[in-house]
């Protein structure tokens, strides 16, 4: 009813249907269905962001390396990802 309720559509519900259907594997195959939720949310803002910020900068992604705290979060991203590549190579050796 809340989907249906939202813009009088039926095209929430079933799109509120296929969503759930989507969480309910994620679920049975063991994926955390919190990051998902968090992209769909975030993901826009987040595009929009980028896109100001190219503009501003006139296409160049030198800001994002120059500056002190996009430099820490690129380097916190770095870090998680070698830690993760990391785990998984050690994993894989142990089998």
């Amino acid at each position: 009813m809340g989907a249906y309720a939202f813009d009088n559509s039926m095209w929430d519900v079933w799109l509120m249907l296929g969503f759930g259907v989507v969480a309910y594997w994620m679920e049975e195959l063991g994926y955390p269905i919190a990051p998902l939720v968090i992209g769909i949310i975030l993901g826009p803002m987040a595009e929009e962001n980028f896109r100001r910020a190219m503009i501003d900068h006139g296409g160049s992604i030198t800001p994002f390396f120059t500056r002190p705290i996009s430099l820490v979060f690129m380097l916190l991203i770095m870090v998680s990802l070698l830690y993760q590549w990391r785990a998984m190579f050690r994993k894989g050796n142990n089998s």
